[in-house]
């Protein structure tokens, strides 16, 4: 069966689910000879797990043979993937992103009178992998458009408030839907008071199990610069990180925490949080928000120094405002702080 991914925790929400067509299963397709009997179910084993199942249907397909049906149900699904690959031809996306789409369509179209059946399952498998990139990019472009509406909005700000792109950042769904879920109960969001830093009616955690714990989102289509990635976390574990791509920040108390990252012109950022659990530990967030860093402030360390930390800082202060890339904005404050200390 599949897996509950949604907040069901009953028999009427989980039929409510079936209805609309929430975990539903292949169908099995058999062959019944004149006056031969059918039986059908469900079985598995009972490892402590809630099973529920309903909704069964039965249809006749009339008087042909096992092998024919199941040639027609591939020929019925080459017919969907290729009808739903030419409906993202009429949605905005890149240039690059249309023209990937439009070559996987050409290159799968066939004549499904004289194709085999593995001709037709590997184009259905080549238009359906086309269909989940042509949905990422329709969501690429729409973040690149908003983003430079955001800007141009902006005007002059030093900080670009870009958390209305990120989905369901606060979880106040309820869930944890548009999230990458590894190891968070399906669920997810809780509505508890326990985390001191919950910032609305809900927050995400994973209490008390074994394992690893990473909760991500992935946002494309943002145009160059520098990002700011900030969340409320707590972790009680020694490993516990807010990342953005490669940047990271290891947190412990519970708090607002940041990373600044930068990505080029329609690039992407993974963000997230993770950890390692055991019996007795606990990871909570909430309140992701992601800024477009128009300026980075610092302040040049003052007073007794030495003379080379003193030209060291100012050397990297000119080289960060000569190229504004995240590595010399680092490499300033990392020469203030040598001044501070010298």
């Amino acid at each position: 069966f599949p897996e509950r991914t949604g907040t069901e925790n009953s028999m009427a929400a989980a039929y409510a689910s079936f209805l609309n067509g929430k975990y539903a299963v292949e169908p099995i397709y058999f062959e019944v000879k004149e006056g031969d009997n059918v039986k059908i179910g469900v079985h598995g084993k009972n490892t402590g797990f809630w099973n529920i199942w309903g909704e069964f249907g039965l249809s006749y397909y009339g008087n042909i043979t096992l092998n024919e049906l199941l040639l027609a149900n591939v020929i019925k699904n080459y017919n969907v993937a290729l009808e739903t690959a030419m409906y993202y031809q009429t949605k905005d996306m890149f240039d690059e992103d249309k023209a990937k789409l439009n070559q996987s369509i050409d290159e799968n179209s066939i004549d499904v009178s004289i194709a085999t059946e593995d001709e037709l399952v590997n184009a259905i498998n080549n238009l359906e992998d086309a269909i989940g990139e042509a949905k990422s990019a329709s969501m690429a472009y729409s973040n690149y458009v908003a983003s430079q509406r955001l800007l141009a909005n902006a005007g002059d700000d030093a900080k670009v408030d870009f958390t209305s792109i990120l989905i369901n950042p606060g979880f106040e769904t309820g869930d944890i839907s548009g999230w990458t879920n590894s190891g968070i109960q399906p669920a997810g969001a809780q509505g508890n008071n326990s985390f001191d830093n919950k910032k609305g009616s809900y927050y995400a955690e994973k209490w008390h199990a074994v394992g690893t714990v990473d909760l991500n989102q992935t946002v494309a289509g943002l145009p160059a610069g520098i990002y700011e990635l900030s969340a409320y976390v707590y972790s009680d574990t020694n490993d516990a990180k807010l990342y953005a791509n490669e940047k990271e920040i290891g947190f412990s108390t519970s708090g607002l925490y940041s990373v600044l990252v930068e990505i080029g012109d329609k690039g992407a950022i993974k963000f997230g949080a993770s950890c390692t659990l055991t019996n007795s530990t606990w990871i909570c967030m909430d309140g992701f928000t992601l800024s477009y860093m128009n300026d980075l402030t610092y302040t040049l360390a003052e007073g007794k120094m030495s003379v080379a930390a003193d030209n060291a800082q100012k050397e990297a202060a000119a080289a960060f405002q000569a190229e504004k890339t995240l590595a010399n904005y680092e490499a300033v404050l990392a020469a203030i702080l040598a001044a501070e200390a010298s």
